[in-house]
């Protein structure tokens, strides 16, 4: 699958950089410091994949994230992310998609930085119609240094075709 400009800036950064760095700006202290964090994430994108058309994403995602610091310097982060009128338009036949997205990251740490991180999000493309619903995988590491600076981003995704929404209302197997 290929991603551009938003979704793939968006399954980067709330999958591990956005919901990471932030936690990294609370220092050390006496008692546990606590941050939150709402933000709105804008999607315009386009996704391509051979099994299905070129779709055309419009949406945003909805995040809030809570980060508690303690006082040696580790700290207990979660990020609650949700899609809200996330749709896309297939580029060739008009076939509406849409995508329910709901996520739940978590990350503690003992200490500061160095650290790694590893995530993995699922998330699908539903048709509307006869189109094969689009079910991706895409796993998540980041590296960063004891500066707080993110030296290694990975990001490997995984597609699977099912059948359309159409289909599996037919369809009497689970």
């Amino acid at each position: 699958m290929t991603m551009t400009g938003s979704l793939k800036l968006v399954c980067v950064l709330v999958g591990l950089t956005f919901v990471l760095l932030p936690a990294l700006t609370l220092k050390p202290a006496a008692q546990a410091n606590v941050m939150t964090t709402h933000d709105e994430l804008p999607v315009s994108d386009l996704v391509v994949d051979s099994c299905v058309e070129p779709i055309i994403l419009q949406g945003r995602f909805h995040v809030v994230t809570h980060v508690t610091s303690d006082q040696s310097g580790g700290f207990h982060m979660e990020a609650h992310m949700n899609a809200q009128h996330i749709r896309g338009f297939g580029a060739a036949t008009g076939t509406i998609y849409h995508a329910p997205l709901a996520e739940v990251f978590a990350v503690e740490t003992s200490g500061p930085p160095p650290l790694e991180a590893t995530q993995e999000v699922h998330y699908d493309l539903i048709s509307q119609g006869v189109m094969p619903n689009l079910i991706a995988h895409t796993l998540l590491h980041i590296t960063i240094n004891a500066n707080g600076e993110a030296t290694a981003e990975v990001m490997d995704t995984r597609i699977e075709c099912r059948g359309s929404s159409d289909a599996q209302q037919d369809d009497p197997t689970p």
